[in-house]
């Protein structure tokens, strides 16, 4: 007996089910595969020229590499594709009856508390085709066990959780997942899943700054402090490398670290992996007075309010990526780089200062700032930028002026006649709080300090720590 064509409704009930089940479907359907960020991706084993498949599991769309045509918008017409040759009216026809009889992928759930009294289970070989489960069915609910002990929730982009944090105590603290195994199990573990997600990660994409800190009790604090959003890494130092980073590109990075050794090297590995990703980078710096492994929990259970954490931002040092700056400026400035007989192309192409080399302290109010560089990156024009946005409080990239102050600007290249006008142009007529000096004008750092309380500028020699 020929079958009938489904309806649209019953395209959409199905697909609705499917949706459902989609963590337990696509490995029934596709064994061996893994899910890897909202996608799942296994071998088309069904197809002798056995592709790859990746399937958006959360929407249902998916694509198959051994036929380039092969792709869909939904799990109905994968179920079509794998099994039946594109034929929806079999797949619906099969997939009513195992959904009727809860078999297949339709099976019941069971979960599994987990036995606290064993030691941590290790990693799974693909061969136990042990699988972890993301995000977290909301049906799975949290064990009874662990609920005595602070914890925490990494997220997906969408809010939906992908894993627990629990802390026993400081130094005893685990991730918690959750596992299907080949029988159909579902169980808790204490087992990270890989990549690790940044915390908070439903929150970065809607703010452009975002704080940095070294634990999730800091994180949750310093976002309260700042009303702003605040990450971490799991497992500090240890989980940098193994994080995810990438949400945080092209973001203003603010790092609150630890206050003690560990915090410094946790702030440098943050620094080395974000460098030349974010936009801007800025580090709290702290004073003698605070205590060994000070951080914002600590700030907060000291009584720090919100307009605190306003304040003290205002002490952060800078940390620009001078090179990524440079590169928008020349863009910007194509006809002035020309002009000087230097093609825009081969001003781009100059090798880029090491890390060591580049803007380490910049913009302390009432001191001298130096900006460092190797020769063609663009120094000039980066530092002309910023001094016209700090003399009439304009935005300078992701980072805003809050007033107008004096600025000083002493240049080797400052006698360039191109240079000059390059600010004239640039410079609102009627103001006179942006002062431009040739390197020339001045023999040492006692003579500029003399030109500076000339014109009652309160200036300090500001001492490079490089």
């Amino acid at each position: 007996m020929a079958m009938m064509t489904p309806t649209q409704s019953e395209v959409r009930q199905m697909n609705e089910h499917l949706l459902e089940y989609a963590r337990e479907a696509l490995p029934y359907w596709l064994p061996h595969g893994y899910f890897d960020h909202g996608n799942y991706r296994a071998k088309n084993l069904n197809n002798i020229r056995r592709g790859n498949i990746a399937v958006q599991w959360a929407k249902g769309s998916w694509s198959d590499s051994a036929d380039k045509d092969a792709k869909g918008p939904d799990l109905l017409s994968l179920h079509a594709h794998l099994f039946f040759h594109g034929s929806l009216e079999a797949s619906i026809q099969q997939l009513k009856q195992e959904y009727q009889s809860k078999t297949g992928p339709f099976k019941p759930r069971v979960v599994r508390e987990p036995n606290f009294s064993t030691k941590p289970e290790g990693p799974k070989s693909l061969n136990s085709y042990d699988r972890l489960i993301t995000p977290i069915p909301k049906e799975a609910s949290l064990p009874e066990q662990i609920k005595q002990y602070p914890y925490w929730i990494y997220r997906d982009p969408n809010g939906r959780n992908l894993f627990y944090v629990v802390r026993v105590d400081r130094s005893n603290y685990y991730a918690l997942t959750y596992w299907i195994t080949p029988r159909s199990k579902y169980e808790w573990r204490r087992q990270p899943p890989s990549p690790l997600p940044l915390y908070h990660w439903d929150q970065l994409s809607a703010r452009e700054t975002i704080l940095v800190t070294q634990g999730e009790e800091s994180a949750d604090a310093a976002a309260q402090l700042f009303s702003g959003v605040a990450t971490t890494s799991f497992d500090g130092l240890r989980g940098v490398d193994r994080t995810d980073w990438t949400p945080l590109k092209e973001k203003k990075v603010v790092i609150w670290p630890r206050h003690n050794e560990a915090g410094e090297r946790y702030k440098d590995a943050v620094i080395s992996l974000l460098w030349g990703q974010a936009d801007d980078i800025q580090i709290l710096q702290f004073t003698e007075h605070h205590p060994v492994g000070w951080d914002a929990a600590a700030a907060l259970n000291e009584g720090w309010k919100p307009v605190f954490g306003v304040n003290y931002s205002l002490e952060y040092p800078k940390l620009f990526n001078l090179a990524r700056l440079s590169e928008r400026a020349l863009t910007e400035e194509r006809d002035f780089f020309e002009t000087c007989g230097r093609s825009l192309t081969e001003l781009i192409q100059v090798d880029l200062p090491p890390l060591e080399y580049v803007v380490q302290e910049l913009i302390t109010t009432d001191s001298l700032n130096l900006v460092s560089a190797w020769r063609g990156v663009g120094k000039s024009l980066f530092v002309m930028e910023l001094a016209i946005a700090i003399s009439t409080a304009k935005p300078f990239f992701v980072w805003e002026v809050p007033k107008r102050r004096t600025t000083v600007v002493i240049d080797g290249e400052m006698g360039l006649a191109l240079l000059r006008n390059n600010y004239e142009s640039r410079y609102p007529q009627g103001r006179k709080n942006l002062y431009l000096v040739a390197s020339d004008d001045f023999v040492n750092a006692d003579h500029l300090l003399n030109i500076v309380d000339t014109q009652q500028f309160p200036l300090s020699l500001f001492r490079p720590t490089f």
